[in-house]
């Protein structure tokens, strides 16, 4: 009798950690088919404008420092919001074109359940938005051994926010490298988000991608494809976090987050098919502490670009620190481009 008991508690035991398991992943297959939303703002757009201005930011889900795992703690929806708040401040203040956002979560518990996108939607004067998924699924045990700080449930990705029409946007997964079935269902997805953007006469295809952190063997594999769905799609702009340093950083090991970057041919692989990064070589070796990006509190590295192809001309481009609360661990980077020539009209 003992022994019908324990096979009964045994198999019931097995049937709760898979039928938990299912549960947790679910939906079990990422959704790639992207959103496309617009509004009616007080704001007219420019008629054949002579610049456009770039931004790229991955905004860590308005957290702060320590969004990655290293000394988390779940922050209140409160804190949340105030940093949401910043992140408003400064995109105004910067008063970008066009924005490629990393990190943002849509209702998710680690960040009190705010659908992020559609809060920097309503308060920033940008009439059309793209979004797209890099997590969806009810429960993420992370950080692994620490319960109470568990994400949870979890809804997180990309978002493009644009003053110009958004008329086509789509996504390209990326490898997820050798991993057991069961982890990658809880895997972070690496993408390429893609959209076209109408401004004026012009069609401008933008890329916003967000490469594997920790893996650089995976890293680097993923930059492979980036540079080859960059190059199909004609991309004119390529803007994310890539996770890797430049080619002639001074430091290349030795972080808090132990992240080696010797022999990354990340960004190797992207300027192989003709990108070319906004602060150049000779540029960032005048000073390379100006530019690094992350993390936002201690600054060591920069691994946010914004790359063009040579048709067009950056004009500047600069870091944007921040003055007292860090909304990110991660400093946004903005670039300005020679867009179309003034047209002068005689009477």
């Amino acid at each position: 009798m003992f022994k019908f008991i324990l096979l009964g508690t045994l198999i019931s035991f097995v049937i709760l950690v898979i039928g938990s398991f299912f549960w947790a992943t679910y939906p079990w297959e990422l959704n790639t088919n992207d959103q496309i939303f617009s509004k009616v703002t007080q704001k007219k757009i420019p008629l054949r404008p002579s610049t456009l201005k770039l931004m790229t930011w991955n905004m860590a889900y308005a957290y702060g420092v320590g969004s990655d795992g290293v000394g988390y703690n779940r922050k209140s929806k409160d804190f949340i919001l105030k940093n949401l708040d910043e992140v408003v401040r400064i995109i105004n203040e910067v008063n970008p074109d066009i924005v490629c956002l990393q990190e943002v979560d849509f209702e998710a518990k680690r960040s009190g359940y705010v659908n992020q996108a559609e809060y920097l939607f309503k308060h920033l004067p940008f009439s059309y938005m793209a979004s797209s998924f890099s997590w969806d699924i009810n429960y993420l045990p992370f950080p692994y051994y620490d319960l109470q700080n568990h994400f949870g449930q979890i809804k997180s990705g990309q978002v493009i926010l644009s003053k110009y029409p958004i008329v086509k946007s789509k996504t390209h997964l990326l490898d997820t490298g050798e991993h057991p079935f069961w982890y990658k269902m809880f895997l972070y997805r690496r993408y390429l988000q893609l959209v076209e953007i109408k401004v004026d006469s012009e069609v401008i295809e933008i890329g916003n991608t967000h490469l594997e952190a920790f893996e650089k063997n995976l890293r680097m594999k993923q930059a492979k494809q980036v540079a080859q769905f960059a190059t199909s799609e004609k991309l004119d702009f390529l803007c994310g976090d890539f996770n890797s340093v430049p080619s002639v950083a001074l430091k290349k090991s030795g972080f808090y987050d132990e992240v080696d970057y010797f022999e990354d041919t990340s960004l190797e692989s992207i300027a192989s098919v003709d990108f070319n990064d906004v602060i150049d070589l000779p540029t960032y070796q005048t000073g390379e502490s100006a530019y690094f990006t992350f993390p936002s509190d201690k600054p060591d590295r920069k691994i946010d670009y914004i790359f063009y192809q040579k048709k067009w001309t950056p004009l500047k481009s600069s870091i944007i620190p921040f003055e007292g609360s860090l909304p990110s661990d991660h400093f946004p980077l903005v670039s300005e481009f020679n867009l179309f020539k003034p047209e002068f009209i005689r009477d």
